[in-house]
C-alpha cells in the first residue's frame, strides 16, 4: 500500500465491528484492476469487476512488489476516483507493463492488479472493504507476479552504486536473464560472442582455459579532475605498463615511437605520458593528443581501447556485483510483512512468477518470465547442497539458494517473526489471515 499513516491504515480499519462486516460480506465486492494493453501504451485505464464473477472475464496479474518513496504523481484511473502514486516510477510499470503483453503466459491476460492504482485511498469505505479482501484478490489472481525491483527509481535515488549496478544489469540483461534462468547453452553462446566483439585469438585452448578457469564468463577509485583527457583509469595504467616495459630497463635506451616514426627514450616517454595532465600558459592541453600517445590496440576511428583481458575483467565484475544486488532484493523484498502473505497465497496455488524491472530490455521481449515452481524437488536438493571444500557456491546457486531460503525452508511463522515492516504500524494484525 502507499498509505502515508499505516497506524490508521491497519489498526483503525481493521477495527471495524461484526455488523459492518456482516453488511460488506451480503454486497458484492468489485476490484478495481489496470488494462495492461493501455498501460503499455502509457494510459492508466481502469475497470471495475466482480470479484466472485466469470473466471475467464476476470483474469489478472496480482502485483507483489516492495514500496518506494517517490514524489507523488496523480492518475485518473477512470473509475471515479485519482490514485496516488508514490511507490513505483510509472515509466516502470509502464515498461513492466509492455513485457507483461509479450510474455508467453501473461499475453492472454487482460488486467493487473497494483494497491498504489487500485485501492481507491481518497474513500474510506471503499479503502476498508479492499484491504478487507486483499486475500480473496491474490486468491482469485491467475498469476501473483513478484517484482522485487518495481521501486528501481527510489533504489537509483538513494543511492549512486545502486544507480551505477543497475545501469550494468541493464547492459548485461540478456546475460544475466540467461544466468537467472541456468541456461548453460545460451551462455555459453553469449560468452563466444563476447570474445568474438573483443577480437580474442581464436585459439580452441586459450578461449577453453578462459571460459574454464578464470570465472569470468572481472575499475578503479576515480575522482573529478581538471585534466585535458578523461580516459579511463585502466587505459591510463596500460599506457605506463607499455612504457616500463620498453626492451631495457636503462632509462635512456631508446624505443621506437611508433606514431612519430622517431626513437624516444624511456624517460622521454614518460614525460610525454606526465604532459597528458598539464595545461599550457595559454590554457591548451600541454600533451599531445593522447590518441597519438597510446601505444595500445585502437578501433576504427583511432580512439584508444583496452585490451580484451580488461574487458573481461569489468564484465565479470559487473555481473557478479548484479547478481549481488538482485539477491539483496529478493531478501528486502521477501522479508516485508505484506509480501510474506502474498507469496504463502501463491505457494498454495504454485502460480508464482518473478521479474525485474531492470531486465525490462528490447532483447528480452516476448521470453518467459522467471518462475518459481515450489514443488520443484531437483532445485531444492541443488539449493540446500553444501558448497564444496568450504567454497561459496556459484552465482548462478547462490540466487536460487536465496530464493528457496527466504521462501520455502522457513516456517510460515517463521517469515512472520523475521520479517521487516516498510513503516511503522505494519506489524498490526494482516488482514490477510484475520
Amino acid at each position: 500500500m502507499t498509505k502515508d499513516d499505516p497506524l490508521e491504515l491497519f489498526q483503525v480499519e481493521l477495527g471495524c465491528d461484526d455488523t459492518q462486516r456482516q453488511q460488506q460480506q451480503h454486497q458484492p465486492f468489485h476490484v478495481v484492476l489496470v488494462d495492461i494493453e493501455k498501460a503499455a501504451k502509457d494510459v492508466i485505464y481502469c475497470v471495475e469487476k466482480p470479484l466472485e464473477g466469470d473466471i475467464e472475464e476476470l483474469r489478472f496479474v496480482a502485483l507483489s512488489y516492495r514500496w518506494g518513496e517517490l514524489q507523488e504523481r496523480l492518475v485518473d484511473t477512470k473509475c471515479g476516483y485519482l490514485a496516488s502514486i508514490t511507490s513505483f516510477d510509472l515509466n516502470d510499470f509502464y515498461d513492466l507493463c509492455y513485457m507483461m503483453t509479450m510474455e508467453p503466459n501473461l499475453k492472454s491476460v487482460k488486467y493487473v492488479w497494483v494497491d498504489a492504482i487500485c485501492v481507491d485511498q481518497t474513500n474510506y469505505e471503499r479503502r476498508k472493504a479492499t484491504i478487507h479482501q486483499m486475500s480473496n484478490i491474490y486468491d482469485k489472481a491467475t498469476y501473483i507476479l513478484a517484482v522485487p525491483d518495481l521501486n528501481k527509481q527510489h533504489l537509483r535515488n538513494v543511492s549512486q552504486t545502486n544507480a551505477d549496478i543497475m545501469d550494468k544489469l541493464f547492459r548485461y540483461s540478456k546475460y544475466i536473464f540467461y544466468l537467472i534462468q541456468g541456461n548453460t547453452e545460451k551462455l555459453s553462446q553469449l560468452d563466444s560472442e563476447f570474445l568474438d566483439d573483443l577480437d580474442v585469438p581464436n585459439d580452441p585452448t586459450l578461449r577453453r582455459m578462459l571460459t574454464k578457469y578464470t570465472k569470468c564468463f572481472m575499475g578503479g577509485f576515480t575522482k573529478n579532475t581538471n585534466y585535458p583527457y578523461d580516459n579511463d583509469a585502466e587505459i591510463l595504467v596500460e599506457q605506463l605498463y607499455d612504457i616500463s616495459q620498453a626492451e631495457t630497463l636503462s632509462n635512456d635506451h631508446p624505443c621506437v615511437d611508433v606514431p612519430g616514426g622517431k626513437n624516444q627514450s624511456q624517460t622521454d616517454r614518460y614525460a610525454s605520458f606526465e604532459d597528458l595532465f598539464c595545461w599550457d600558459t595559454l590554457g591548451m592541453p600541454k600533451g599531445s593528443l593522447f590518441r597519438s600517445e597510446w601505444r595500445g590496440k585502437k578501433d576504427a576511428e583511432g580512439i584508444p581501447i583496452l585490451p580484451w583481458k580488461n574487458y573481461t575483467i569489468r564484465r565479470n565484475n559487473a555481473i557478479r556485483q548484479v547478481m549481488k544486488l538482485l539477491n539483496d532484493l529478493i531478501v528486502d523484498w521477501s522479508s516485508r510483512v505484506w509480501v510474506i502473505s502474498e507469496y504463502h497465497i501463491a505457494k498454495n496455488k504454485n502460480n508464482l512468477k518473478f521479474w525485474f524491472i531492470g531486465l525490462s530490455s528490447i532483447s528480452l521481449k516476448g521470453l518467459p518470465f522467471f518462475e518459481f515452481d515450489f514443488q520443484d524437488s531437483v532445485l531444492f536438493s541443488a539449493g540446500r547442497r553444501n558448497s564444496c571444500y568450504g567454497k561459496p557456491p556459484s552465482i548462478y546457486l547462490q540466487f536460487h539458494k536465496t530464493m528457496i531460503r527466504q521462501l520455502v525452508t522457513q516456517s510460515f511463522h517463521e517469515m512472520m517473526l523475521n520479517s521487516k515492516a516498510s513503516k511503522m504500524g505494519e506489524f498490526s494484525p494482516h488482514p490477510l489471515f484475520i
